[in-house]
Formats: structure tokens, C-alpha cells, sequence
């Protein structure tokens, strides 16, 4: 009542029925399923009364199930932690190669969980195949009731030639927030307005969307994000088809099916809800400084949980499916990536570099192999070498080997997107002193991407100090801008360092 220029309550209907059971929805289902989530402690607590080893498991659920419960959704860290992490997304995610590399996850980490859990290579490979052909009927048109043609965000939900079973599926996979569990949708609240409620009437422009969505605060979030938000949701649904055909084909039920296509989906290309993370990285400081590290850590704990599940001794069952899902993401990202960005190349090759280090001490070891790392040899030295002469297309074998087919065939750098080997973090800029290293090292490494964005705006004030306007623009400008310009000046100025 108090906003300027207007009188009393707001007049538009649809938004306040919208809002009010919202809020209230989050409320009964805290009022239906509390008890059951006490009940069931409670059980637990009992269950483990003489096995102590199990507490910290069940205390842990506790934790978070208070947590969910509490309501302590708001608040000054909140509101602060919230601002930094879209600010952080605009400023380093905007850009439009950040959502174009989303689809090389189905092929990289969706085909290996497929062919592990339905020990089926082939069919999976066949049905992820045959989403690529069905991406061209996820219509973004639509005509709406009143005869007017919109343009809705692309969706399998938008295919009207699939059975009935699939799309009854699908529609399980909306209602459960399947595809909608996006890094996009975690940092701009995707998950709370549905697909087909967001759309440019071509009759009428932007005017339905202030309806369906809100706010123009809300229609900037969407325009922020909508790309890569869009692009990660479309790899999900097809990976989910892929899975849940592959279920029918087993002859699972229609339930089982949907429910080892919602495990296959989580499993392969991550699960982003809030719930889903480590408690400190749910709110605060962790929240800010551990922004992009969800995918790092989801990839991670597949990797390395496959990789002790199929160890002998450790696990009796599930070895065939845990090693096609380790040496199968290996295998994936290699061919994609090249050696130098498999998952797990540079623990691999530093393994063998400690190994050579220790023989570069010997005094027989060649004068010109003691000053080299071993990884720059292999990559530099010894494919060249051997490889090198041979070319596909006018290309070295050695560098698709090293950096993949994509690189050679586009001569893009597209490899070091798509990879998993640095999922932690990369070098740090080189620097003068011990002292620079560490700070530089702890800052890139642990402070988060609102610190690198805090300093890059530093960086920009001493370039206009300097005069060197060029650089300043560079820093102060968002991915989508800030990369046109870089690519301007290497193309009119070339490399220079």
C-alpha cells in the first residue's frame, strides 16, 4: 500500500492466488511430512542403539532435516549470499560458450552411467542417438487458446508423437523437478516457475510474461540465464528418455522405469537442489565461496565411488557396472577431450612424472630430458614425434590425441571446456614470490568467484591508472560481452604474451 502510485491491494488476481499458495504450499508439506521425518529418526535412532559406528549418519540426517524444517530461508547472509552468486553468474557464466558446451555432458558422463546401470552399451548408445534426432521436435511454438501463435522455451514435453506411456513419464519427470535441478535454476530460482508458464506471445510480445513470471526483476533473471538453463534442461530430458526406455526394455514396471530414470538421471549429469549439497555449502560463506563447485564434487564422487566399487575385496557386487562407469567416463572424455583433458589425467601422469623425476637424477639420463616435465614431454616431445607426421583432414594424430577431435575439427579451443581433468581449479597466474603463489593460489582456489570478480574490478581500476582502457573494459564486462572483446583484440592484435 505504501509503493508509489498505488492505491490499496494489488487488483491482479492471478499473481496473488499464484504467490499465496506458494507460500502456503511450502508450509502444508512441512505440516504433512514433519511427523513423518520425526517417525522416522526416531526409528533410526532406535535401529542404531548397538551400533554406535552408524550414529554420525543419522545425525547428519537430523541436521538437515532440522534445517529443511527450521525455515531460515532469509536473513542478511541469505540476501548477501544470494546477490554475490548472481553477480558472479553474470559476470563469468553469461557467456553463450558456457551453454553451448551443457550437451557434451549426455555423451561424456550420461553414456557410461546408462550402459553401467542397464548393462547395456549399445542400446544406450543407440537410444542417446536417437535424442539427438528428437531435439528437432522440441517445438518452441505453440498456439495458445485465444488463437494467438508463442514461442515457449524448447521442451521433449512439447512432443505430441510419443506414447502415451512416455509422456506420462515425462510428465513425472516435470512434477518431479527432474530437469529442472540446473546450476541456472539453482542460482536464479528457475525451479519455482514451470516451462510452459515463461513465453513471447508473437501477437503480443513481452506482455504475457509479466503474467506468467512476475516482475521485471524476474524476466532479467530469466533472460540472464535462460540459455544455459535451457541447454542443461534439454541434456536431462534426454538423458531421462534415453533411461527410462532402456528400464521398459529390461521389463521393468512403469514406476520402476521412471524411478531408475530419475537415480540414472541424478547420477550422471548431478543433482543441484539445495538438498543435494554438503550443509556447508547450503548457506553463508559456503555458499558464496563453494558457488561452482557442485559439478566438481558430483563428478568426483562418481569417479572415485566407481572406482572403489570395482576394486577386488571391497565390494562383492556391481563391479561390471562400476567399472563401465569409471573406465567408460575415462574413455568418454578422452575421445572428446584428448589425453590432457580424460578424467584423471593429471593425477595419472603425475604418478608417472614422480617416477621420472626420480630417474632425471640419474647420471645417465639424457642431458635434454632433465630439465622437462614429464607431461610436457609426452604432450610436446614424444607425440609430435611419433605421431606427428601423420595427419587426418590435414591434422597431426598427435594433437587429436592430445586435444581431442573437436579442437582439430573446429580449431576452436573446446576441449579445456568439456573436461574433467581440472574440475578443481586451474594454475594460477605465474607470479614473483612464494608469498604471491600462495595468495594467488588460496584466493583462486577458496575464496570463490565473487573474490575473483571483487578483484577483477581492482584490476580494472589500475588499468585505467595505466591508461590501458582496453583491459579495463575487459575486466569491468561480463562474460558475453567481456569475451567479444578479447576475441577482437587477439584478432587485430594477435598474442602478445
Amino acid at each position: 500500500t505504501h509503493r508509489k502510485n498505488v492505491i490499496g491491494f494489488s487488483t491482479d488476481i492471478q499473481q496473488n492466488i499464484a504467490t499465496t499458495a506458494t507460500k502456503q504450499a511450502i508450509q502444508l508439506s512441512r505440516l504433512k511430512y514433519a511427523p513423518l521425518l520425526r517417525n522416522s529418526l526416531s526409528a533410526a535412532r532406535d535401529a542404531i542403539r548397538e551400533r554406535e559406528e552408524l550414529s554420525p549418519f543419522v545425525q547428519e540426517a537430523e541436521k538437515r532435516i532440522n534445517l529443511a524444517l527450521s525455515g531460515q530461508s532469509g536473513g542478511l547472509g541469505e540476501a548477501v549470499a544470494g546477490v554475490a552468486n548472481k553477480a558472479s553468474f553474470f559476470w563469468f557464466l553469461s557467456g553463450a560458450s558456457s551453454a553451448l558446451i551443457q550437451p557434451s555432458s549426455v555423451f561424456i558422463s550420461g553414456l557410461p552411467v546408462l550402459a553401467g546401470n542397464y548393462n547395456d552399451t549399445a542400446g544406450a548408445a543407440k537410444e542417446l542417438g536417437k535424442m539427438t534426432l528428437l531435439v528437432n521436435q522440441y517445438s518452441i511454438m505453440r498456439t495458445n487458446s485465444d488463437g494467438t501463435t508463442s514461442i515457449s522455451a524448447p521442451s521433449i514435453a512439447n512432443n505430441k508423437s510419443l506414447p502415451a506411456d512416455e509422456r506420462r513419464a515425462i510428465s513425472e519427470m516435470v512434477s518431479r523437478g527432474v530437469a529442472e535441478s540446473t546450476y541456472a535454476s539453482m542460482v536464479w530460482g528457475y525451479q519455482r516457475t514451470p516451462t510452459e508458464s515463461t513465453y513471447f506471445s508473437l501477437d503480443k510480445g513481452f506482455a504475457n510474461i509479466p503474467v506468467a513470471v512476475g516482475k521485471g526483476k524476474k524476466l532479467a533473471n530469466f533472460l540472464v540465464g535462460a540459455l544455459m538453463h535451457n541447454t542443461e534442461r534439454l541434456s536431462r530430458e534426454a538423458v531421462y528418455l534415453a533411461a527410462y526406455r532402456l528400464g521398459k526394455k529390461q521389463g521393468l514396471s512403469y514406476d520402476a522405469a521412471v524411478q531408475k530414470a530419475v537415480e540414472s538421471t541424478n547420477e550422471s549429469l548431478g543433482n543441484y537442489d539445495v538438498t543435494n549439497k554438503p550443509r556447508f555449502m547450503q548457506q553463508g560463506i559456503g555458499k558464496v565461496a563453494f558457488q561452482f563447485k557442485t559439478y566438481p564434487l558430483q563428478m568426483t564422487l562418481l569417479l572415485l565411488t566407481n572406482f572403489k566399487r570395482m576394486l577386488p575385496f571391497l565390494n562383492k557386487e556391481g563391479k561390471k557396472e562400476a567399472a563401465t562407469k569409471f573406465f567408460g567416463m575415462m574413455g568418454t572424455s578422452f575421445l572428446l577431450a584428448g589425453a590432457s583433458n580424460m578424467a584423471l589425467f593429471s593425477p595419472i601422469i603425475g604418478l608417472v612424472g614422480w617416477a621420472w623425476s626420480k630417474m632425471s637424477a640419474e647420471e645417465d639420463w639424457p642431458e635434454e630430458l632433465k630439465d622437462i616435465s614429464f607431461e610436457s614431454w609426452f604432450r610436446f616431445v614424444f607425440l609430435p614425434e611419433k605421431l606427428g607426421d601423420v595427419k587426418i583432414g590435414g591434422v597431426p594424430v598427435s594433437d587429436i590425441i592430445d586435444r581431442g577431435p573437436l579442437n582439430a575439427i573446429t580449431g576452436y579451443d573446446i576441449a579445456s571446456r568439456i573436461g574433467l581433468n581440472d574440475l578443481w581449479g586451474r594454475d594460477s597466474k605465474e607470479t614473483k614470490t612464494s608469498r604471491e603463489s600462495a595468495i594467488a593460489f588460496i584466493l583462486d582456489n577458496f575464496a570463490g568467484p565473487t573474490a575473483s570478480l571483487l578483484l577483477g574490478f581492482a584490476d580494472a581500476w589500475d588499468a585505467y591508472a595505466l591508461g590501458d582502457y582496453q583491459k579495463m573494459q575487459e575486466k569491468l564486462a561480463p562474460a558475453a560481452i567481456r569475451n567479444l572483446l578479447v576475441a577482437n583484440k587477439y584478432a587485430d592484435d594477435g598474442m602478445k604474451t
